[in-house]
């Protein structure tokens, strides 16, 4: 079979539509046969039904992150190349972990992928395809976002990243980690637990035991790192929920369980007299009440959700 005669399948993710239509025309116009997945769950199923040559994957899909998707295809014999904003080198040290050919960082031309697609069919077939370097990222235009005063209202306690600090340039601002709540009715949502969630225990706390949703956009140290002093959780009565995304290591409930560890922290979760409960989110949203709450991962290191 001469090189004309080979398989030249390639399947595109992308959940903006505009952009894998975009990357899947440029490749058809190249004599490319090609297929658009919307999602991580649909792609992983046209790998199956389409049986592409090479794979062009988003990592942040819905309803199953790109991550997942690299995983669940390390038996596969398929080239994989990923097209991402995440240029964290954390991440790429993954993608490369899970067997990805290359990375294309967004923004980026259409001709890039096109070249780098080249690229790859041309490989010779006894050359196993290895690791190339991330392509750089193209000029973005500058975003301008929308302000929307009708959407109700919240209260950010706390917005540092990193670490809490207690100096006089943050007293109007604050020095505290990642939180923040909305009132909705009788229901309290609160979005990270980083340091400031002590002083929000204290108006909670002053209104006795109620439901308490608490989504936690990522597990790093800061936007968790309040969980332990938080009043409600040592109080009975009090009913939390806590939300979040399934990691790529452990399960939500092992990272709160790990804080309160015996080697770092007197007292364990076992002992927490609030009844508390650990949902990973799955589907597009959350109703609490007459509140919807959606969600999609966001840029940054690990499984992040905005």
């Amino acid at each position: 079979m001469d090189d004309q005669e080979k398989p030249r399948r390639v399947l595109v993710a992308d959940d903006v539509k505009m952009l894998a239509l975009k990357i899947s025309g440029a490749l058809k116009a190249q004599d490319y046969e090609t297929a658009v997945a919307a999602d991580g769950e649909q792609y992983l199923e046209m790998v199956e039904s389409f049986q592409p040559n090479l794979l062009i994957l988003d990592i942040m899909m819905p309803k199953v992150h790109g991550i997942e998707v690299l995983q669940r295809l390390q038996s596969k014999d398929v080239g994989v190349i990923v097209c991402t904003a995440k240029d964290f080198e954390t991440d790429r040290s993954k993608f490369q972990e899970l067997g990805a050919w290359a990375v294309i960082v967004k923004p980026f031309a259409q001709d890039q992928v096109v070249a780098k697609v080249d690229q790859y069919f041309s490989l010779p077939d006894d050359l196993d395809a290895t690791w190339t370097a991330p392509l750089p990222r193209a000029k973005a235009a500058a975003f301008q976002h929308e302000r929307r005063t009708g959407a109700g209202s919240c209260r950010l306690w706390g917005t540092r990243g990193s670490i809490p600090v207690s100096e006089p340039q943050f007293l109007r601002h604050g020095g505290n980690t990642s939180c923040m709540s909305i009132d909705h009715g009788e229901d309290c949502i609160i979005f990270d637990a980083g340091s400031r969630i002590r002083r929000l225990e204290m108006a909670l706390m002053s209104e006795g035991p109620r439901q308490i949703h608490l989504f936690v956009t990522h597990t790093h140290w800061d936007h968790i790192q309040g969980f332990p002093f938080f009043a409600p959780a040592w109080t009975p009565g009090f009913d939390i929920t806590v939300y979040g995304a399934e990691g790529f290591g452990k399960d939500l409930k092992s990272v709160f369980q790990g804080q309160l560890d015996r080697d770092y922290f007197p007292v364990q979760m076992e002992g927490m007299p609030a009844h508390l409960e650990f949902k990973q989110l799955s589907g597009d949203s959350v109703r609490i009440g007459d509140a919807v709450v959606t969600w999609e991962f966001a840029q940054h290191p690990g499984a992040t959700l905005g």
